[in-house]
C-alpha cells in the first residue's frame, strides 16, 4: 500500500471519527436529556415508535450510501448524477414506506396522538436523515472531503441539542421531542449545500433513470442486510412492548440507546476504509491493511466496552433515580459487548463489499435475527427487560462467527482476543453483583 493511499486512509478515518464523535456526544447527552424527562414509562412509548419506523428505515435507505461511495472511487461517475439519482430514490422509497406506515396504524386503529407521534418520527427517519446521509456523508467521502462532513454534523447536532433544552425547559411533550431531530437535519443538509456548492447544489443535481436501475441492482443485497440488521436492531423494543409494561420498556431502551452512541462512532469511522479497500487490489494488499486495523479497531472498541461495563451502576444513574434498577444495569453491562462486536463485524461486511461479495452478509444477518426474535419472546417473561440484552448479544455472537467463517482473514483470531477478554469481566462483575450465582 502507497504512502499516498495510507495519508488518505488515515485522513478520512480522523474526520470520520471526528464527525461520529460529535454526532455520538450529542446523542449521548439528547439520550440523557430525554430519558430524564420522560421518565422509564414515557421513554418506553418513545422508543417503540422511534424502533417502529426505524424498522421501515433500510427500505429507504437501500446501502446506496456504500454503493454511491464505491461507484465514485472506483468508477469516477460524476458527483451531480450519482447524488441526485440516489436522493431520488430515496424520495420515492421514502413516500412508499411512509403510506405502508399509514396504512399499518389506521389497520391497529392507533389513537391520534400516536399517529402524529409516529408522522414525526417517519418524516425525520425516512426523508431528512436520508438526505443528509447522502449529501454529508456519501458525497464528502466519496470526494475524499470529510473535513466538511464535520462542519455539517458540528451544526446539525448543535441544533439538535438546543432544540431538546427549549423543549424540556418549556415542558412541550412528546411531539416537540420528535419534532427537534427533523430541525437538526434540515440545518446539517443546508449547511452540507453550502459547503458543497462548488460540486454540487439543489438547481443542478442531475437524475438518471439507467442509473437509478444500476444502483438499485447494486445495492439490493445490501438493502436484504440492511433489514435484518436494523430489525434485530430495533425488533426487541416492538417485542417487548407487546409483553411487558412500557415502564419495562424504558429500562431496557435507555442503556441501549447509550450503547448505540458508541456504536455510531465505532463502525460509521470503520467506513472511512471503504475507499481505500476499494483501491486495494489483491487479496495480499487487503489482508495487510486489515491486519494493522482490524485488531486495533477491535482492541479501541473493547476498551470503550470495558469501561461501560466497570461503571454500569454509575452511569445509570446518570438517566435518572427512577432508572436505578438491577435489570437496568445488568442491561448495560451486556450490551457492552455491541461495540467492539460491530465493529469487527463490520469490517468483514467491507472487506466484502470491496471485493463486490456483498451478498455474503446476508449468510450473518439472517440467524441472528432468527436468534434475537427467539430469545426476545422466550426470555421475556423470565428476565424481563434483561431479555433485550441478552438477545441483542447472543445475535451479534452469531453474526461475527459466521461472518469470520465466510471471510477466514488472519486479523480476526488476534481481534477476537479483547471481545474475550471484555466478556470475562463482565461475566465476573455480574457473578459479583449477585444477579447471578
Amino acid at each position: 500500500m502507497t504512502l499516498q493511499a495510507d495519508d488518505r486512509l488515515g485522513r478520512n478515518a480522523l474526520f470520520t471519527a471526528i464527525s461520529k464523535g460529535i454526532e455520538a456526544g450529542a446523542s449521548l447527552i439528547a439520550t440523557l436529556l430525554v430519558a430524564r424527562y420522560l421518565a422509564p414509562k414515557g421513554y418506553g412509548i418513545y422508543a417503540q415508535i422511534v424502533s417502529s419506523v426505524m424498522m421501515l428505515w433500510p427500505l429507504v435507505d437501500m446501502g446506496l450510501d456504500h454503493i454511491l461511495v464505491r461507484e465514485m472511487v472506483s468508477r469516477r461517475d460524476p458527483p451531480l448524477k450519482l447524488i441526485g439519482t440516489g436522493l431520488s430514490i430515496r424520495l420515492v422509497a421514502g413516500v412508499l414506506t411512509s403510506i405502508i406506515l399509514l396504512f399499518w396504524l389506521f389497520l391497529t386503529n392507533a389513537r391520534g396522538e400516536l399517529v402524529t407521534a409516529s408522522f414525526l418520527a417517519a418524516l425525520n427517519i425516512l426523508f431528512f436523515r436520508q438526505g443528509s446521509n447522502l449529501i454529508c456523508r456519501a458525497l464528502f467521502l466519496g470526494l475524499e472531503r470529510v473535513e466538511n462532513d464535520v462542519a455539517a454534523t458540528a451544526v446539525g447536532q448543535g441544533f439538535r441539542l438546543a432544540g431538546l433544552f427549549v423543549v424540556i425547559h418549556l415542558d412541550l411533550g412528546l411531539h416537540a421531542v420528535l419534532a427537534v431531530p427533523i430541525g437538526a437535519e434540515i440545518s446539517q443538509i443546508v449547511v452540507g449545500l453550502l459547503l458543497a456548492r462548488g460540486v454540487i447544489g439543489p438547481a443542478n443535481l442531475q437524475a438518471s433513470l439507467s442509473l437509478a436501475f444500476h444502483l438499485i441492482k447494486e445495492s439490493w443485497t445490501i438493502l436484504l442486510r440492511l433489514v435484518l440488521v436494523t430489525a434485530y436492531f430495533h425488533v426487541d423494543a416492538v417485542i417487548l412492548g407487546r409483553l411487558l409494561s412500557s415502564e419495562e420498556v424504558g429500562l431496557f431502551a435507555a442503556p441501549f440507546r447509550l450503547i448505540t452512541g458508541l456504536v455510531v462512532v465505532a463502525v460509521p469511522t470503520m467506513w472511512a476504509l471503504l475507499p481505500s479497500l476499494s483501491r486495494a487490489e489483491g487479496s495480499k494488499r487487503r489482508e495487510h491493511m486489515m491486519k494493522r486495523i482490524g485488531p486495533v479497531a477491535a482492541a479501541a472498541t473493547a476498551a470503550i466496552g470495558l469501561v461501560v461495563a466497570v461503571f454500569a451502576g454509575h452511569i445509570v444513574m446518570v438517566f435518572g433515580e427512577a432508572y436505578k434498577a438491577e435489570s437496568s444495569i445488568l442491561c448495560l453491562r451486556l450490551l457492552s459487548l455491541l461495540p467492539v462486536l460491530h465493529t469487527i463485524s463490520y469490517i468483514m461486511e467491507l472487506e466484502l463489499l470491496a471485493k463486490g461479495r456483498q451478498e455474503l452478509a446476508l449468510a450473518g444477518a439472517g440467524p441472528a435475527l432468527l436468534l434475537k426474535i427467539g430469545a426476545d419472546i422466550v426470555l421475556a417473561g423470565i428476565v424481563g427487560p434483561a431479555a433485550g440484552a441478552v438477545s441483542s448479544v447472543s445475535a451479534d455472537v452469531l453474526r461475527t462467527a459466521v461472518l469470520a467463517r465466510m471471510v477466514r482473514s488472519g486479523w480476526i483470531g488476534r481481534a477476537m482476543v479483547p471481545v474475550l477478554i471484555l466478556a470475562g469481566v463482565i461475566g465476573v462483575l455480574i457473578v459479583r453483583s449477585g444477579v447471578i450465582g
